[in-house]
């Protein structure tokens, strides 16, 4: 299973650096911190993951793309005019979104995954066994069910007390894996009660979990709706 939906692309053989600097001739991340329409910025992000592995896409100097991935995502889905990564040497926001009534927002992300996991070492992994050698049994969807409020939580406290400017929201990307659409009323109450650390910290709160936005704070809304404020 992939960390992150991302469509489907040839896998290119060869030299995992070479396809890397191949990706960066394309549009490097420069391209991706000037203001971007919604849509370019968008078909720019798949454009660069299409010609990445797997492994390439989830190892440390990549993050950069994935953050992209991630502001691509919630633009889209905010409806926001434009939008760009930070600077490298920001560290502050991760990503700003200019929204249709004119007010820019700077967003912090954070993905939620299981503590330990290594996505790198999981396709190198399969792109040596050919296809997945696992399975996916029940016992897998309850383990992922039952660990997801504390590892929400425990981001919401972390990225608290890391002190950031109050203007700042906060948007934490749930990476959990699939629960199969159950427990899905849930979780969807989870994500709002889980990130109440947060609350009064960032100017919003968001979640991101199976394909949908969710605004947790202030005045939460479930689902694609959302009110920017």
């Amino acid at each position: 299973m992939r960390g992150l939906i991302l469509p489907s692309r040839s896998r290119t053989r060869g030299s995992p650096l070479d396809q890397t600097r191949d990706c960066y001739r394309m549009k490097p991340r420069v391209f991706f911190e000037q203001w971007q329409a919604t849509s370019v910025f968008k078909r720019e992000v798949i454009q660069v993951e299409k010609s990445m592995t797997e492994v390439e896409y989830f190892s440390r100097q990549a993050k950069w793309l994935r953050e992209a991935h991630l502001a691509s995502i919630f633009a889209q889905k905010t409806g926001a005019k434009r939008v760009r990564l930070a600077a490298n040497d920001v560290k502050r926001e991760d990503f700003e979104v200019l929204l249709r009534n004119g007010n820019a927002m700077q967003v912090q992300a954070a993905e939620a995954i299981q503590p330990g996991r290594k996505r790198k070492e999981e396709y190198l992994r399969l792109a040596e066994l050919g296809s997945w050698a696992e399975r996916d049994p029940v016992e897998n969807w309850l383990e992922r069910r039952r660990a997801l409020p504390a590892i929400i939580r425990e981001i919401a406290k972390n990225k608290t007390a890391k002190g950031y400017s109050r203007s700042i929201s906060l948007l934490i990307y749930v990476n959990l894996g699939p629960t199969y659409g159950y427990w899905n009323d849930e979780i969807e109450v989870d994500l709002i009660e889980c990130t109440a650390p947060a609350r009064g910290q960032f100017r919003t709160v968001w979640a991101l979990w199976n394909d949908r936005l969710y605004r947790c704070w202030p005045t939460p809304f479930l689902g694609l709706r959302w009110s920017s404020q």
